[in-house]
């Protein structure tokens, strides 16, 4: 009785989704864009109308359950009717008509041979023993095929994200457009997370990853699975355990389920009939991608390959045992002879494959290079030289330089693109640029509807945040409008500040981001446009500000709160026990100079430089400068060193205001060389087991927190625009401007939203990790500046595709119709904040457009960008260091 109510209730579950279900492939896009890799929209009324009656269901099976109980939960055991049940009423929910009609369980264990865990089983340990299959002459892609194999999935341990998990490929991992990304793949979980999924992946003209993928949990770990993929000229499938899972016509629009093509820059209406296939040259690995990466921690079993598409039967019947060439239950028919039937004996160690290929010379069994790093999950190879390219960077490497502190991170010359890269990267860029430009433009229209003349908008709620009373977004955003070619929008802006830019309210407001922000602004908007406005206003609240700079008349150490009302209210902060921040009074240098060099007014200049005097010269610890300093005796009253918070942006403008003033001021770089070799000698370590090389916190001498922050990884952009101006250390910070960058984008890539925490805890020089208090994600520039500049010298990909990933994982768990929240937790993103900082727009967003801009509307060489990513035109600063009287420009 018991088994005929709980049989019963649940087919009253199924039946009231049952016409949801039939709109969506899968039961994530039916309750939620869990298996997409960007936000779709959700018939979020109509899922909760049902959820009341979904609920009280459930309660009753588990009342009923618990107060009788039943046999099967008392022996552990499953219960195979409800099984059959279940399958069977989700077959019906979905359209389909096919039973189970077999054990799937004993025909997975038999085509492995025995137990996944112990014994001498037929199956191959992907992980270890991988090998790639070269077919001479053989079309293991062509215009169709199918691809099917019983495969064990990894049960993830202790939390750890398995990430891609591939049972075969003939193409590279990653989405550039080359003759690499010709082919299919057939991997499991969506990039860094253990979403369960089936995906099915292709190349196309437009790009490297296509992709079609089942409903999330589809594929079960820790349990033999059979997985199947077909392709025809004009339509993809996807089977698990015999069912189909997933279609590219099953929405009825043309639209490929699954797909994302906004996120791999794919031609929406191409879809299948776009497939590029790689024909004889063909090599199939097995466990990887064609390039080594994203192994599968499981194992395989019985792998075939057919060159046309299967059918559901044929499908169900491999599912069910049937041999890849042998008969389909219940039809007169066989299975078509397979281009390639594969099974693997378990020796000594190693999986080796025995098998046939049908009208093929020869089978090539090559072991696949170990090309990515020993940690479980590994980085995608798509950041990994490829071999030959390592030989020769091995070889380009040269013994460290005298003077340069780290001795086991030598110099080496970085891999550049090749001009075919550059070419393939420049076309995909084209795409992702306008997906870039349209975010910032849903932000901009959300920001001018709803909190137009404010600081921020929050991008939930669309209320709006005033804490500069300043236009913080609409200033910050200036250069962005100009930059970004919305020039209608840049006029409509322009007038904004023309007209209503007022600083009468501005009370109790940082210094600093007022600086750096709206001063910055306003120059970078005149620095490109040349509308005098914008010189005008900035010039009008910086003649407000200097009030600041004569509270301590002996020192000339500005204040850090401010008010621009005429109270001339000038405090430092209770926290610092009243000392000024390094990162404040050191980071006003840049936008003083340009406008003492553009108004004519040496006091700007003077208020500017006296701050550097201030600390040149002075005893530094490590030959590095703390992060507190007295206002009244500049006296350091702390040892603490740090690239990060309260100290980042005075070593970025010791470089930068060099370069400013084209390289006038030659005891600038004198300094900023002198902090490097600190910081190298001093601040920099490399992680267990990985070799992550990272900025720790300077306490003491041989005292570390080892701790970095998001807003260190500008080093990485900083050290590489050191690096272009034929330095003694050229190499080496280039060498450990990479290592940085890569760091960073593991901050991203070793969560589950592919999105940074504030700071990476590396305890005792450990891997990265999250911590609790700095889980949160604010949209920070850092790590995407970095990999701009980075691009900007070497022009090799992978910097491209870092940072288009975190643009993808932004635009999939901040993505709001108003621009970005912020998150709460980056592994648990379905916590958003109401939150959308102005440099979120004016920073993270600008540095992936110019990232993506091929164009290069502002080279690097002429232009220096403020800590905010405002660009300033460089300037000969000889008028200020003669005797001769500055003229106004």
């Amino acid at each position: 009785h018991i088994l005929s109510l709980r049989r019963s209730l649940l087919s009253f579950c199924l039946l009231l989704s049952r016409t949801r279900m039939r709109q969506h492939s899968d039961f994530s896009d039916a309750f939620g864009p869990l298996s997409s890799k960007r936000r779709r929209g959700t018939n979020f009324a109509a899922v909760r109308r049902r959820l009341p009656w979904l609920f009280i269901a459930l309660l009753l099976v588990y009342g009923l359950s618990f107060l009788w109980g039943d046999a099967e939960h008392a022996s552990g055991g499953s219960d195979p009717a409800m099984e059959a049940l279940g399958i069977k009423m989700v077959q019906q929910a979905r359209g389909k008509v096919s039973e189970p009609g077999c054990d799937r369980g004993a025909a997975g264990a038999q085509a492995a041979s025995g137990s996944a865990l112990a014994g001498d089983f037929k199956s191959l340990r992907p992980k270890s023993d991988k090998v790639e299959l070269r077919a001479a002459g053989a079309a293991l892609d062509g215009a169709s095929l199918s691809l099917a194999a019983w495969v064990l999935p990894p049960a993830p341990a202790d939390g750890k994200v398995l990430s891609i998990q591939t049972i075969a490929s003939t193409k590279a991992s990653g989405c550039a457009v080359d003759a690499d990304h010709r082919g299919v793949a057939v991997f499991l979980n969506e990039w860094q997370t253990n979403s369960g999924q089936l995906y099915l992946s292709w190349g196309s003209a437009a790009s490297g990853c296509e992709e079609i993928a089942t409903a999330v949990n589809s594929v079960k770990p820790g349990r033999w699975t059979h997985v199947a993929a077909t392709l025809s000229a004009s339509r993809a499938r996807l089977y698990v355990d015999g069912e189909l899972f997933a279609d590219s016509e099953r929405d009825g629009s043309g639209k490929l389920l699954g797909v994302d093509n906004f996120h791999h820059g794919g031609d929406q209406s191409a879809g299948v009939s776009d497939r590029l296939f790689r024909g004889g040259e063909t090599a199939l690995r097995v466990g990887a991608h064609a390039d080594g990466t994203h192994p599968l921690h499981g194992l395989v079993a019985q792998l075939a390959v057919w060159p046309t598409e299967l059918d559901a039967s044929q499908v169900a019947a491999l599912s069910c045992g049937a041999p890849p060439d042998g008969a389909v239950a219940g039809t007169p028919s066989r299975l078509p002879p397979p281009s390639l039937n594969l099974s693997f004996t378990h020796t000594g160690g190693r999986s080796l494959p025995e098998g046939s290929l049908s009208g093929v010379d020869e089978l090539e069994t090559v072991p696949i290079a170990q090309v990515v790093p020993k940690e479980d999950v590994a980085i995608s190879a798509r950041y990994v030289p490829p071999k030959a390219d390592v030989a020769a960077a091995a070889a380009a490497a040269a013994p460290a330089k005298a003077g340069w502190p780290l001795p086991w991170l030598p110099p080496r010359t970085l891999r550049r693109g090749t001009e075919a890269e550059v070419n393939a990267s420049d076309a995909l860029a084209r795409v992702r640029l306008e997906a870039v430009r349209g975010a910032f433009k849903r932000a901009w229209g959300a920001y001018r509807k709803h909190a137009w003349g404010m600081d921020e908008i929050k991008p939930i709620s669309n209320k709006s945040h005033d804490w500069l009373h300043l236009g913080a977004t609409m200033i910050d955003c200036l250069d962005n409008l100009w930059i970004f070619g919305l020039k209608a929008e840049f006029d409509e802006a322009k007038e904004w500040v023309a007209t209503k830019l007022s600083f009468s309210r501005a009370v109790g407001i940082s210094m600093f981001e007022t600086v750096i922000r709206i001063i910055g602004g306003l120059l970078s908007a005149f620095e490109l446009s040349r509308e005098a406005v914008f010189l005008r206003k900035a010039e009008e609240l910086a003649g407000l500000m200097m009030y600041s700079f004569k509270a301590n008349p002996e020192t000339g150490v500005p204040c850090t709160t401010i008010s621009l009302d005429g109270s001339r209210r000038c405090t430092f902060p209770t926290w610092t026990q009243r000392n000024a921040i390094l990162a404040e009074f050191g980071t006003i240098q840049l936008e003083f100079k340009y406008l003492a060099h553009h108004t004519g007014r040496k006091e700007f200049w003077e208020v500017a430089e006296r701050q550097i005097r201030n600390v040149r010269g002075r005893t530094q610890p490590a030959g590095l400068y703390p992060n507190f300093m007295s206002p009244k005796t500049l006296r350091w009253t702390t040892t603490k060193v740090s690239m990060g918070a309260l100290a980042d942006s005075f070593y970025e403008y010791l470089l930068k205001q060099w370069l400013l003033t084209q390289r006038t001021e030659p005891y600038l770089r004198t300094m900023f060389d002198e902090a490097m070799l600190g910081m190298a000698r001093s601040m920099v370590a490399r992680s267990t087991p990985s070799e992550l090389v990272y900025i720790a916190d300077y306490v003491s001498e041989g005292k570390l927190v080892h701790k970095m922050d998001h807003l260190a990884c500008f080093a990485g952009g900083m050290l590489a625009v050191g690096a272009q101006h034929g330095g003694e250390f050229d190499r080496e910070y280039m060498t450990l401007a990479e290592r940085i960058g890569e760091t960073c984008y593991e901050f991203y890539r070793r969560t589950t939203s592919g999105l940074s925490p504030e700071f990476m805890s590396f305890v005792g020089g450990s891997d990265p990790k999250v911590p609790r208090n700095a889980a949160y994600n604010i949209g920070r520039p850092e790590a995407v500046e970095t990999f701009f500049i980075m691009w900007y010298y070497t022009r090799d990909p992978k910097w491209r595709e870092m940072g288009w990933e975190v643009f993808s994982s932004f635009e999939r768990h901040a993505r709001t119709p108003s621009g970005w929240a912020a998150l709460k937790d980056v592994n648990n993103p379905a916590k958003l904040d109401d939150k959308m900082e102005s440099f979120v727009l004016a920073e993270t967003m600008k540095y992936l457009f110019l990232l993506f801009d091929s164009s290069y509307p502002i080279p690097l060489d002429k232009y220096v960008f403020n800590t905010e990513a405002h660009p300033l035109g460089t300037f000969d600063a000889s008028a200020f260091t003669s005797a001769a009287p500055p003229k106004r420009r």
